[in-house]
């Protein structure tokens, strides 16, 4: 097929999505930069499909996209992926870890993200945070072999970057009242608002409580949490919104957050008899974009 044939082709499929109320444009990059990483990674496509706001097309449209240029004759592979230095491959819908692959060990924190400036002359530190706090989980586990066979063919289906949606497992239920009926009514910054206490009631929340404010993000409430005469009660969480919180009844109980693999070793374990494998899972916060 001819170089002017297959602009042509292109030219028809995008004019395609646009009839669909999705504008697309054609653009070039080039510098030093954008080379120096697109080789690095070795993932540049012959060619980018992006929104009209120059960002990842969301999952609505995805599968649409995709499917036009599969279509395609002269078309090998259509991937999802982002731009270098950001995460690779996408999923639209992460799993979730099963109650049952409970960790003996667990560790669930929120990770800061700071930078220190030392004066070489008085050694004063300056400490700066950046937006760039996440959860991170590390759980040690072991099963006896027939559970193990399970969590080995589990793990494996993840193929290291399929997101999973992890609980606290030391935390699957808030320890504050919750008298009445909480809705989270909104939430900005790091601060959340919830109506429907039952009026004047103290201990509604408990410091530590986690609180899901949308699929896949949970938040520490910071401090003991009392409900107003109106039974209102405003908080502050960590770390903070990033995303449009979930307007609806409160949920305190199996909070998930989205998550990844931290290595391709996930799955190395240790077995020694009877037959009992011990695995060590360390997983990140998944930030949107």
């Amino acid at each position: 097929m001819a170089a002017t044939d297959i602009v042509r082709t292109i030219k028809s499929y995008l004019h395609r999505l646009e009839a669909r109320g999705m504008p697309v444009s054609f653009g070039v990059m080039n510098g030093f930069r954008q080379e120096l990483l697109g080789r690095i990674l070795g993932l540049n496509g012959h060619i980018n499909v992006y929104s009209e706001f120059g960002g990842p097309i969301d999952s609505k449209h995805r599968p649409l996209v995709k499917n036009c240029f599969t279509r395609l004759p002269w078309a090998i592979l259509a991937c999802p992926v982002a731009p270098a230095g950001r995460k690779v491959l996408m999923t639209d819908t992460p799993v979730d870890w099963p109650l049952a692959f409970k960790p003996e060990q667990a560790s669930f924190y929120i990770q800061t993200l700071t930078a220190r400036f030392t004066n070489p002359f008085t050694n004063h530190v300056q400490v700066l945070e950046r937006d760039g706090a996440r959860w991170l989980a590390r759980m040690a586990l072991r099963f006896a072999d027939d559970k193990a066979r399970a969590f080995d063919a589990f793990l494996a289906s993840l193929h290291g970057v399929v997101e999973v949606m992890v609980p606290d497992f030391r935390r699957l239920a808030a320890a504050g009242s919750l008298a009445g009926t909480p809705v989270l009514a909104s939430g900005s910054g790091t601060t959340l608002t919830v109506t429907g206490f039952t009026t004047n009631t103290v201990g509604v929340l408990k410091a530590g409580d986690l609180i899901q404010t949308s699929p896949g993000r949970a938040h520490l409430v910071l401090a003991d949490v009392s409900a107003g005469a109106d039974g209102h009660a405003s908080f502050r969480v960590a770390p903070r919104l990033r995303e449009p919180v979930t307007v609806g009844p409160l949920v305190t109980s199996n909070c998930r957050v989205r998550m990844r693999l931290m290595t391709d070793d996930a799955g190395a374990n240790q077995t020694v008899a009877p037959v009992k494998s011990s695995y060590q899972i360390d997983l990140c916060e998944v930030l949107p974009s």
